[in-house]
């Protein structure tokens, strides 16, 4: 092609672009504002995963690992293995600190924490696998030098964050689809009506010999120009909000989402070349192309599209128990609301023709132009008005599906980390006291909890003890999942304790013993108490009192004294707030001589001061007596003993169980469970009372809750042991509700625990895109509506002079038109509603369950606002469209009288 020719080509390139500059500026804009959307959204979710990322272990005191090992002959070259180990297993998004060990220069230690400046959802899952490998990889190195210890919690922190992070990569795609796919439909759209205003220009240029390949040159010359500006502009702007909103986190953010971005560009320009080219071509191929879509949504296309849809929603479900870091997981969480979306707009489209029949047929029965003429029309040219269908109902459902995940997510994302906790506060003691439990009360309700790992078999459980008479108010209640009043009911047992009258102070302890004189005198008595919070204290208690009844000499002349039978009786103060006694028994020295010394004691009494006079307390032993002592040397000794505990009534506390924990063991209600705590001789012999889906406050999906009262009650067994005998479980943690977690901190002087799911932060940032991402597909939707009706009633200028000749005035026939519309849109609002509320109940909760690993069979909860912002755009560019078909029917009219005159 000559020069000539091509700047000849040019200038009419830039003749035909002015001449309809409005609707190339607004195809122009449009693509702007897409690349805008696209660009930005995809550099927010990067910055605001790094963020939450950040949130989530960068700032989490427990978000360490501790690698200690003892000092090599060469630190130096030490040093850099260990830094070569870590880095090459965790990734280089660590820092690594070498420190001496306080006492001991023969060890080192190095820190390992992440680097918040480097964080992103591929370094924290690098982290997450990388931290099951350390060990084994480090002991092997030479940095290792006469053994590891490994401590930290910064595993249990990244694998939940990981888990986050792929949860979040697979999510964040459907947002941008649902903009991309907007977008398109319309750019399309405004490019059609471009490509219509110049169809007579187009077959003028054809008539005086412009071939095919110069409009297609045309063509795409000045669309290539315009989405090249356009891009640019939208591009700067993403760069400018962005920069505005992450400061310098903007530049490194951006790149991320540049291959979407550019990909957008390149289809939107295509789009935009194609449907101008097409729709100037000829006026008389226009309502054969206007019916594509339908064309699409034949039966064939529809079942294969539908069977797509169904196919990927059945396969995230049946996959919904695999890792959320699978790949195919991670590529049906994107895929299936995708094909969804597409299916229920291709569905809405068939469902649209039935519809708009029988909405005619009722308006048939009005003799009336309108509504009967309106409904006609729509029926009669619904391949017209399937784009505009399948528009609005990708929009509604959309938006439904958007307000459904971010509402579903803020619901299961709250419940999981009250679920995690359990309590608003948890204090972690290590021990608590009744002191304790007397400071915790004044800063909101309390109660006494006692954690463990237990074991059954192979199986490994969380056990919690919490006290029954105050779980219901330091439970978190989580709707359709935890109900405190329930879990407390199925647990709770009547006390066997021993009641201690109110405000006692102190105890008397009377017993009768017989046996030789040193060991008699010397024995003590054991005493386990309790308060109404079920913390146990143990009171030992001496004999100040002998009651001397006979001595006899020693038959075997030892140096232990005479034999004795007396009366032992000691007094000693009680704990505050005592309010049962669980056990009563003695102790008694062995002897050292191979015969050894015995002991026998029998009738213990009991009696509690409450202001001076002692009151006798109703004591039936379990045992009459007691013979203790023995021969050490001999093996014969026996010098612990219990008369009665709490346990001789009721050995067996009933529990309730998790599902995960029963489905391990085949447990079902009423099957007898032998627990172990685990690195203790410590055993609890339970029952199942109830199993549910969850225990609250337990990290482990295996879990056991008990009444702390039933679990101290049920510890000391009855008799004689050569051991001291097991002791009731002692409570390490107080739970409170209403309770400040900072002055929770300073009054108990523990480190305290309130709901936090570290996962639900790491995917929580990207709720912003799911809030902006549906106002944006509205805005385009709206500017794609207003096109579509504008282009529609362009097309059917020659129907306003035929209704103007049977007597229909221009304003009458606007009304029509407008009538036309509203029997569209509302009824593609209605459908798209319908078919976002049964996509979102399919999927949501699945996708919920990924994104917030903590929570359990999510409820799903819908969003009104993001559904009131996106309908009311609809109902904005409705009503704006109305405006314009009205006043192109008045242009019309005008047109064809000025015709009629001037013939």
């Amino acid at each position: 092609m000559s020069t000539t020719r091509l700047i000849r080509l040019s200038g009419l390139t830039r003749a035909r672009t002015f001449a309809h500059g409005a609707l190339a500026a607004g195809v122009g804009l449009l693509i702007a504002f897409v690349v805008f959307l696209v660009a930005t959204l995809g550099a927010w979710i990067t910055v605001d995963t790094h963020r939450a990322l950040v949130t989530a272990i960068g700032t989490s005191d427990a978000a360490v690992l501790v690698l200690e090992t003892r000092v090599g002959k060469d630190p130096a070259a030490q040093d850099e293995e260990a830094e070569s180990v870590i880095v090459g297993t965790l990734g280089s998004s660590v820092h690594i600190e070498r420190t001496a060990v306080e006492g001991d220069d023969g060890l080192v230690q190095y820190v390992v924490t992440p680097d918040t400046d480097k964080l992103t959802p591929a370094s924290a899952a690098r982290i997450a696998s990388g931290i099951d490998k350390i060990e084994d990889r480090f002991r092997s190195s030479t940095a290792a030098v006469g053994g590891l210890t490994i401590s930290g919690g910064l595993a249990t922190t990244i694998s939940a964050a990981g888990t986050g992070a792929v949860a979040s990569a697979a999510i964040s795609p459907i947002p941008l689809a649902i903009i991309a796919v907007l977008g398109w439909f319309a750019v399309m759209e405004l490019s059609r009506a471009w490509g219509r205003a110049r169809a007579r220009e187009t077959a003028l240029l054809t008539a005086r010999g412009l071939s095919r390949g110069q409009k297609v040159a045309l063509t795409a010359g000045e669309v290539t120009l315009i989405t090249v500006v356009a891009s640019l502009i939208g591009f700067a702007g993403a760069v400018a909000v962005t920069w505005f909103r992450a400061g310098g986190e903007a530049f490194g953010a951006l790149p991320s989402g540049l291959p979407l971005t550019i990909g957008t560009i390149v289809v939107l320009g295509l789009t935009a070349a194609v449907s101008v080219a097409r729709a100037a071509e000829s006026e008389a191929q226009v309502s054969a192309r206007a019916a594509r879509f339908t064309q699409v949504a034949s039966v064939g296309a529809l079942a294969l599209i539908v069977f797509a849809a169904a196919l990927a929603v059945w396969q995230l479900f049946a996959t919904r128990n695999t890792p959320v870091d699978s790949a195919w997981r991670v590529t049906l969480s994107s895929l299936a609301p995708i094909l969804t979306l597409i299916a229920a707009a291709l569905i809405a489209v068939l469902l649209a023709a039935p519809l708009a029949r029988v909405i005619a047929g009722i308006a048939a029965r009005r003799p009336t132009l309108s509504p009967s003429l309106p409904a006609r029309n729509v029926a009669r040219r619904l391949p017209a008005y399937a784009t505009a269908v399948a528009l609005v109902v990708i929009t509604v459902s959309g938006s439904v599906f958007a307000a459904s995940y971010v509402s579903t997510w803020e619901r299961a994302s709250e419940s999981a980390a009250d679920l995690g906790a359990g309590a608003d506060v948890r204090a972690d003691l290590g021990f608590v006291t009744p002191a304790d439990m007397q400071r915790a009360a004044g800063l909101g309700k309390a109660a006494a909890a006692y954690t463990a790992d237990v074991v059954v078999g192979d199986t490994s459980a969380e056990l919690i003890a919490l006290s029954q008479d105050q779980l219901a108010d330091v439970i978190i209640p989580i709707p359709d999942l935890v109900d405190p009043t329930a879990l407390a009911k199925n647990f709770t047992t009547e006390t066997t304790a021993l009641p201690v009258p109110e405000g006692s102070t102190e105890v008397r302890f009377t017993v009768d013993a017989e046996g030789l004189e040193f060991p008699v005198v010397t024995a003590t008595a054991q005493l386990w108490v309790a308060d109404a919070n079920g913390v146990a204290t143990l009171v030992t208690l001496t004999f100040d009192e002998i009651e001397e009844k006979s001595r006899h000499p020693d038959p075997n002349r030892g140096f232990y004294g005479d034999q004795l039978s007396v009366t032992l009786t000691g007094t000693t103060l009680l704990p505050v707030n005592t309010t049962s006694i669980l056990s009563v028994g003695m102790t008694a020295t062995d002897g050292g001589r191979f015969d050894g010394t015995i002991v026998t004691v029998s009738q213990p009494r009991l009696a509690t001061s409450t202001g001076g006079d002692m009151v006798p307390l109703a004591v039936e032993p379990a045992v009459p007596s007691l013979v203790l002592g023995g021969s050490a040397n001999a093996n014969t000794s026996q010098p612990y003993g219990v008369f009665w505990s709490a346990r001789a009534t009721s050995p067996v506390i009933p529990a309730v169980v998790s599902a995960a924990f029963a489905k391990d063991l085949s447990l079902s209600v009423g099957d007898p469970v032998e627990l172990r705590v685990a690195g203790t001789g410590r055993r609890f012999s339970t029952e199942v009372a109830d199993i549910v889906d969850a225990i609250p406050g337990a990290d482990s999906a295996r879990a056991v809750l008990v009444s702390l009262d039933a679990a101290v009650r049920a510890a000391v067994p009855v008799g004689a042991f050569a051991d001291l005998p097991a002791s009731p479980a002692a409570p390490n943690e107080i739970w409170l509700s209403g309770a400040d977690p900072t002055e929770t901190s300073t009054v108990l002087g523990a480190d305290v625990t309130v709901p936090t799911d570290v996962a639900a932060i790491v995917t929580g940032g990207l709720i912003t895109t799911w809030w902006i991402a549906p106002v944006g597909a509205a805005l385009l939707a709206a500017i794609a509506l207003i096109a579509m009706m504008a282009s529609l009633t362009a097309t059917r200028a020659d129907e306003v002079l035929i209704l103007r000749a049977v007597g229909v005035a221009p304003r009458a026939q606007a009304r029509l038109r407008v009538v036309e519309a509203a029997t569209v849109v509302p009824t593609s609002m209605v459908l798209g509603a319908l078919a976002g509320w049964a996509m979102s109940a399919l999927i949501v909760p699945v996708l919920v369950s990924a994104a917030v690993p903590g929570s359990h069979q999510p409820t799903l909860a819908i969003n009104p606002l993001i559904v009131g912002i996106v309908a009311g755009a609809i109902a904005i560019a409705f009503i704006v469209a109305a405006l314009v078909m009205s006043a192109m029917v008045r242009k019309h009219a005008i047109s064809t009288r000025t015709a009629e005159a001037a013939e």
